[in-house]
């Protein structure tokens, strides 16, 4: 039997250290070096789950790329204008992931596109790159995007699916045998068949705000179980290379939501928040950004200001031209994904990593 970890220690996230917040220090590019294999780590759900931060992208610093840090492709070219590349091509990840949304083309109002500052900047990036200090210099991290804005359990259209493409930008229903679904689910298996050593970490999922208006909000709990169940079970060949060796204890790390929709949404965001705290005999970790009436971490522009000495400019550049929609308060900032967000699903990782005996430093 595997350690497990109890829901205080989950909650604690200074085990290792890993910093939360913003490093303006580490612009250094790192060595390119071969790795041996991947950890591969899927990021699934909705627009807090990929790059709808506002503040202007620093690729030159905070949101440099590392070598060790890879993403399946879903996009025509790595960037925009950039290299051309397949559907499932192992890519460089950068701060704007190949989402089944492309935000790509949100771009900040004073970007410098010459110099990569485009679209909207997301966690991805950061998770992997909060990691790589407790990992050997030999193993990588490879990145699996599949999130999609608006998506919900009860409500949303449907879209297709194809092997060929993977989900298409209009598909907004999460759920067993839903084209996110598959694109989850196949995406994790060609990002574990690209090398047999490569091994699955967990999922990392934030979802839940378009279920919250819902009236029909009850069911996304039963919804969301049945789907991991789907998940795991259709992984059953992988187990052995997956976190704990058993595809069915393969750990969903639920990220919190923002002040905006816990104020707005009281009695739904128990329902179906509270269903991600209290599941840990599943496997299933709930991730708290933030007390429940502390602000600061949103693409408000008062939670999101410039910072002149590192060259950033927050989301109060965006108009209504080219921000990603009017309620600013429903989505967490660039800093906040760069920090605290990334913070706190690198450190139950490392933590998970470490109570199972998986190869740390």
């Amino acid at each position: 039997m595997k350690k497990r970890i109890s829901q205080e220690k989950t909650s604690c996230y200074y085990m290792y250290h890993i910093d939360n917040k913003n490093n303006y220090e580490e612009c250094s590019l790192p060595e390119e070096r071969e790795v041996d294999f991947w950890y591969v780590l899927p990021l699934a759900g909705q627009s807090n789950a990929m790059a709808y931060g506002e503040g202007l992208p620093l690729p030159d610093s905070l949101d440099r790329p590392d070598p060790r840090i890879r993403q399946l492709a879903r996009r025509a070219s790595v960037t925009p204008g950039g290299r051309r590349c397949s559907y499932n091509e192992i890519i460089p990840a950068d701060h704007c992931l190949h989402d089944v949304q492309d935000m790509s083309i949100f771009n900040h109002p004073r970007a410098i596109l010459e110099k990569g500052q485009y679209g909207c900047v997301g966690q991805g990036l950061h998770i992997a790159k909060k990691m790589l200090p407790y990992l050997p210099d030999n193993v990588g991290i490879l990145l699996v995007p599949c999130s999609r804005g608006g998506a919900a359990f009860t409500s949303g259209d449907t879209g297709l699916f194809s092997l060929c493409s993977g989900a298409s930008s209009d598909s907004m229903r999460w759920g067993i045998n839903m084209p996110l679904y598959f694109d989850l689910v196949s995406r994790t298996k060609a990002a574990l068949d690209f090398n047999p050593r490569n091994r699955l970490l967990a999922v990392c999922w934030m979802q839940g705000e378009f279920d919250l208006m819902s009236e029909h909000y009850q069911e996304q709990p039963r919804l969301f179980n049945d789907m991991v169940d789907a998940f795991r079970g259709e992984l059953q060949d992988y187990s052995e290379r997956c976190h704990s060796g058993n595809s069915y204890t393969v750990p969903w790390l639920c990220g919190d939501t923002t002040w905006y929709w816990k104020t707005e949404y009281p009695e739904s965001y128990a329902c179906i928040y509270g269903n991600y705290r209290n599941q840990l005999e599943r496997y299933v970790y709930f991730i708290k950004f933030q007390d429940e009436q502390e602000r600061g971490l949103t693409n408000e522009p008062e939670e999101d200001r410039d910072n002149p000495e590192y060259g950033y400019l927050g989301s109060g550049w965006r108009t209504e031209s080219n921000w990603t929609t009017p309620l600013r308060s429903s989505h967490f900032s660039s800093q906040a994904r760069r920090g605290v967000v990334a913070g706190g699903f690198a450190n139950v990782i490392v933590r998970l990593m470490k109570a199972n005996d998986n190869i740390l430093k």
